[in-house]
């Protein structure tokens, strides 16, 4: 019996590599290890070369006049050879231009599916279309499931539902065979407030982030802090990520009489604000903002740190973390972490057990809780040891990606 052809993904992303995600592309170097064929179509070209040993081909999706008459000549021809799903992608499109107030935009994706079907799904013999939850991308993967013929899914992070959701989003996601999140916290919000049980609900799966454990080594010599303590966040520096609480807590900690470093690794709006709130605390000596590092530099750093420190909150435009990814990177390496018990933190990071959990927006618990997890060595070993185990157990990359290739399999897309 001849041995069965591999089912091919054409995955759509807003960009790659996906320096923000350095876990993504770990992952998809696995899936590829597992035998699945993939197709990276990416919307921004800035970087977008083949990211570390991923064999996928990756293709830019540009737009000019040229390629717009291209994808114009190419409807034509849609049209005549399949006029069934041409005509139903056509009226999805006047649809979408009425609801969402941006018809160019609506019309561009439009024309970049057509595009994406007629030059890589179908020569490519793709059998399954999935997509990040950006709005372009979202647009680009239903019309070219329309197109197509083929089923479409999505993987929805919290930028994709929380600081804009709208009604075109939740069209958009209800067209898709499933969902996957990162955590049971953006699983909750998609049912209860995106699609409202106005309309339907394709499956949604939570699968949290995993962490590459062969990078991610965990130092098994115990060391005693000591004077000064390195405490370290990374993350963007805008306001849901709490860094003005962590900063607050920190003069907190400086007038009790520690004495200590902070690193803070990233970049954001709120990053001069935040500059002018430490040397306001009078705590600009003890701070260092170091922008954006290379990736291997900001993992020496972590492994060096006494603490992990965060205190994210919601954003008064609604926009949230679920569950930093840099959390669980820390529970690997060894670095105990404090963090605020907000959003989907939780699911990963158990009070007193694998870290310690203190209310949002709450400068003086937060110094309370750095305080006792450095000078309690006892508590500090017990909560490392646990918070490695847990990540061993629920959140290995290898063990997470092996998850979504069995979930694809029973869906019938592997």
């Amino acid at each position: 019996m001849a041995e069965q052809e591999p089912r091919r993904i054409c995955i759509l992303l807003e960009k790659f590599p996906i320096t923000e995600e350095p876990g993504f592309s770990a992952q998809l170097e696995m899936l590829e290890d597992m035998g699945n064929s993939l197709h990276i179509i990416a919307l921004d070209n800035s970087g977008n070369t083949c990211a570390g040993r991923i064999n996928a081909s990756i293709k830019h999706l540009s737009f000019s006049l040229i390629r717009m008459l291209q994808a114009l000549g190419t409807l034509i021809l849609m049209l005549m050879i399949s006029p069934v799903n041409s005509s139903r992608a056509f009226f999805l499109m006047l649809k979408l231009l009425i609801i969402t107030g941006h018809p160019l935009r609506v019309l561009k994706s439009y024309l970049l599916a057509v595009l994406a079907v007629n030059e890589d799904i179908i020569p490519l013999e793709i059998t399954h279309i999935h997509s990040e939850a950006f709005p372009e991308t979202s647009r680009i993967a239903v019309f070219a499931s329309v197109l197509s013929g083929l089923k479409v899914s999505f993987t929805v992070l919290p930028i994709h539902i929380y600081s804009q959701p709208s009604r075109e989003t939740a069209l958009l996601l209800a067209k898709g065979s499933f969902i996957i999140t990162i955590s049971a916290y953006d699983r909750k919000h998609l049912c209860e407030d995106i699609f409202n049980g106005k309309m339907r609900k394709p499956v949604i799966v939570s699968l949290p982030l995993g962490v590459d454990l062969n990078t991610f080594t965990f130092n098994r010599k115990y060391r005693i802090p000591a004077e000064p303590f390195k405490l370290i966040t990374v993350g963007s520096l805008k306001k849901k990520k709490g860094i003005h609480t962590v900063l607050h807590a920190l003069k907190l900690l400086k007038d009790r009489g520690m004495r200590f470093s902070y690193t803070v690794i990233g970049e954001g709006e709120e990053k001069k604000h935040l500059k002018a709130l430490a040397e306001e605390l009078g705590i600009n000596d003890f701070v260092t903002f170091c922008g954006n590092v290379p990736r291997l530099k900001i993992i020496q750093k972590m492994r060096e740190a006494d603490l992990f420190v965060i205190a994210p909150e919601i954003a008064a435009n609604g926009d949230r973390d679920s569950i930093p990814v840099a959390i669980l990177e820390s529970m690997a390496l060894g670095v105990p972490v404090v963090a605020a018990r907000v959003t989907g933190i939780s699911e990963v990071l158990e009070d007193d057990e694998t870290g310690i959990l203190v209310p949002p927006s709450n400068p003086l618990l937060l110094a309370d809780a750095c305080e006792n997890i450095l000078k309690e060595p006892e508590m500090r070993q017990m909560l490392i040891i646990k918070a490695r185990l847990f990540v061993e157990g629920c959140c290995d990359l290898e063990m997470q990606t092996m998850r979504l290739s069995e979930f694809m399999q029973k869906s019938g897309i592997l």
